[in-house]
């Protein structure tokens, strides 16, 4: 998600018959103007690794960021490879690594206006409000009012569809508290 941290970790092995030596992997391509999202936390693009024998393998981790501003979408991220063979050649390869970056949700839930003294055993109306407090639209398939020490006598749940930034929806859910004490909404 955007703002988000996280750690990515190639694994590198040498299937090949020999050595390799000078190992170089360059996260944004070659020249490493296609990062694209992904900010490097620590150190920089490239990693090194001086040795690698036939039959070896290692994992190589990178911290990275995605940027605040990344688009809600899958992101590809290539890796350059660069290796000296044992008989001396220099090779080179790309890879893509898939991201797949999107924005979380985020809501305040409370009630629209305050409840006043509630009786056990008489009805009364949960007044919940969402409001979308996200730079992005999202479909929110159902609003659901639950609570273990309450029987409803309406719908608690109702369906939302797409939610705008700053866009609210609101469900009046008629409920009773068969007994006296402290109840949980959720």
């Amino acid at each position: 998600s955007p703002g988000d941290s996280f750690t990515l970790t190639l694994h590198l092995a040498n299937t090949g018959g020999g050595a390799a030596q000078r190992i170089a992997l360059a996260r944004g391509g070659e020249e490493g103007e296609k990062l694209g999202p992904v900010l490097t936390l620590q150190g920089s693009n490239l990693s090194f690794v001086s040795h690698l024998e036939a039959g070896e393998r290692l994992d190589i981790g990178l911290r990275l960021s995605v940027a605040a501003n990344a688009e809600t979408r899958a992101h590809s991220l290539p890796i350059a490879l660069a290796y000296d063979t044992a008989g001396g050649t220099r090779e080179k390869s790309t890879q893509q690594v898939s991201l797949l970056v999107r924005r979380r949700p985020q809501f305040k839930i409370s009630f629209y206006r305050p409840l006043e003294y509630v009786m056990a055993g008489q009805p009364f109306v949960l007044p919940v409000e969402l409001l979308s407090t996200s730079l992005a639209r999202f479909t929110i398939p159902t609003l659901e009012v639950t609570g273990e020490q309450l029987e409803f006598l309406s719908e608690s749940s109702t369906y939302v569809g797409t939610l705008d930034p700053g866009g609210s929806w609101t469900l009046d859910a008629t409920a009773i508290a068969p007994a006296p004490g402290p109840v949980e909404v959720v």
